[in-house]
């Protein structure tokens, strides 16, 4: 079996809210994957993200998670089911141009297996506050796993955040100069309607 959650209304500080297109989209294809949608509001404190993770990390069921801003398309609940990696996701991109992100590893739209919830508990990336807990599960997994994230494709992503400051343009700069992250790609909508590097899929 395998749970299938939306965390949605932001992760605390950055509040949001769930995006039709997101409600819509898995109420379509989750009953075509043979799942259903537990909705979980995340906007109560700074712990809440973790703490619901906490409450289905038990080591016998995988755990889907979509967050509020990310659609997802027909094929990509059945990919993620039918992957046997450790822990598993899509991509989605972030920030306006020319401060476009890729992100890797993030859990917008991430499958994480029994295999892996038995081999650490929620506590080794908790962290105080909800904000880069996928990075802080990216960092543990692959120092104590020697594993990451097993990328399936991309989906799109519907908050378009602020401009990032100069100050952490410079840190990004320097992050990606030493090779810590990879290089910036700042790829063109394919349509009015997308953010860049994403598609419209049917």
């Amino acid at each position: 079996m395998t749970r299938l959650v939306c965390m949605y209304g932001g992760t605390w500080p950055k509040l949001n809210t769930l995006d039709p297109r997101t409600e819509r989209a898995l109420r379509t294809f989750a009953p075509q994957a043979g799942l259903q949608v537990e909705w979980v509001d995340t906007q109560a404190d700074m712990q809440i993200y973790a703490d619901e993770m906490e409450k289905r990390w038990t080591g016998e069921e995988d755990l889907i998670i979509v967050e509020q801003d990310k659609e997802i398309y027909a094929e990509t609940l059945p990919s993620l089911l039918g992957c046997g990696e450790p822990w598993c996701g899509y991509t989605f991109w972030i920030h306006p141009v020319p401060h476009t992100t890729l992100v890797l590893g993030g859990f917008g739209v991430t499958r994480f297996s029994a295999q892996v919830q038995r081999w650490f508990p929620v506590s080794a990336f908790r962290g105080e506050t909800q904000v880069g807990i996928d990075r802080r599960f990216n960092d543990y997994l692959i120092s104590h796993h020697g594993t990451g994230c097993h990328l399936h494709g991309h989906v799109l992503h519907h908050h378009v955040y602020e401009p990032r400051p100069e100050g952490v343009r410079r840190h990004v700069a320097a992050l990606r100069a030493s090779g810590a992250l990879p290089p910036a790609i700042y790829p063109e909508p394919l349509g009015p309607h997308l953010l860049p590097g994403s598609c419209q899929m049917s």
